[in-house]
């Protein structure tokens, strides 16, 4: 065995995700190391032999090694694997009833993920299987989900739905709002496992493998990248727009806060926004200008409306997330009925939100 490069991604993953069972890998394979200084003397010697041998004949000696390889998994593994493969329904694959609660859903998939984990359980087809045990955990866990789901009937919960001829349909995909690595991570958070450990391994053995994987997470990164941009261009451009009038005018005409030097309240034509402006303003602004002025504070308001609404959104979902994840029905009631100010005004005023 190579224990110096045992040590060497070891350390990489003490340095990746500290914890205490990576440290004391690191102390036993020091001293399997140190316990055994023959060997890399002997594999010197054997060089050395070999290399004498060649020189003296003018061949090359041909030497069978007979190696005892370690199954990377059992047969109780691999059955395992081919059962989940089978399975039809998501109640089936976490192997519980359609009436089962969610501790029973939760009991379920801490046991299955720990027995799938591609950290633990390497048969072929292991990580399709553990990423199908998440994908149906979010669903099923999710009260909303699990009605669409148990409505419109059994779908292929092991890949997209196609019809015959091979074009996807898109009425009834049930798709879950968490990746089944993050789900894990979730319940096992400060684990010894994690769905990235296995990355180096994986790597090393196939390397052609891992490119592709590499350029599809690039390609993903990138995409996801052009996504985000996209999303928040109309910011963008209204903050290039803000900066630009303020290199031009020197200083804003209006203010949404009254302060010492905007302390006259005024409020637009069109939809009533409250802003403030300096007792010199009607001097400056009249006709067109005001009616210009006044569309770009609405345009401003209801930005930071949508942002302030958007924020709102994703802190219930969070909070409705962690609920789910403590079985807490009061606590999921609560932020379901969460009062969403931002969203509320947003439709009021645009009937947006």
């Amino acid at each position: 065995m190579d224990y110096d490069k045992a040590l060497k991604f070891a350390n990489k993953s003490q340095k990746l995700y500290p914890s205490q069972q990576a440290e004391d890998l690191i102390k036993l394979i020091e001293e399997k190391r140190n316990s055994t200084p023959t060997e890399n003397s002997e594999s010197e010697g054997v060089r050395q032999r070999r290399g004498s041998f060649s020189r003296t004949n003018g061949t090359t000696p041909i030497h069978k090694e007979n190696e005892s390889v370690e199954p990377a998994y059992t047969p109780e593994q691999l059955a395992s694997v081919k059962r989940i493969k089978k399975c039809k329904t998501y109640y089936e694959i976490l192997g519980v009833s359609k009436d089962a609660t969610d501790a029973d859903l939760k009991k379920s998939y801490r046991k299955m993920a720990l027995q799938f984990h591609p950290d633990k359980n390497k048969a072929p087809g292991a990580t399709e299987a553990f990423k199908s045990i998440g994908n149906a955990y979010a669903i099923l866990s999710d009260s909303s989900k699990r009605k669409q789901y148990d409505v419109y009937g059994e779908e292929d919960v092991h890949r997209p739905s196609s019809n015959r001829n091979g074009h996807h349909r898109h009425s009834h995909s049930f798709e879950a709002d968490i990746s089944p690595e993050d789900l894990f991570n979730m319940f096992f958070s400060g684990s010894a496992f994690t769905y990235t450990s296995r990355q180096a391994e994986r790597s090393r053995r196939h390397p052609h493998s891992a490119f592709h994987h590499r350029r599809d997470r690039e390609r993903q990164g990138s995409e996801g990248m052009l996504s985000a941009l996209f999303q928040l261009s109309p910011i963008l451009i209204m903050v290039i727009l803000s900066l630009f009038s303020i290199a031009m005018q020197g200083e804003d005409p209006y203010s949404f806060r009254k302060t010492g030097s905007y302390s006259t309240p005024r409020t637009t034509s069109k939809h009533g926004i409250p802003y403030f402006v300096k007792d010199s303003f009607s001097q400056a602004y009249s006709g067109r200008s005001l009616h210009k002025l006044e569309r770009e504070i609405e345009n401003i308001y209801i930005n930071n409306l949508r942002n302030e609404c958007y924020r709102e959104q994703m802190q219930r979902e969070q909070l409705r997330w962690k609920a789910r994840y403590h079985s807490d029905s009061k606590a999921y009631e609560q932020a379901s009925n969460m009062h969403l100010h931002s969203c509320n005004k947003l439709n009021e005023l645009f009937g947006e939100g």
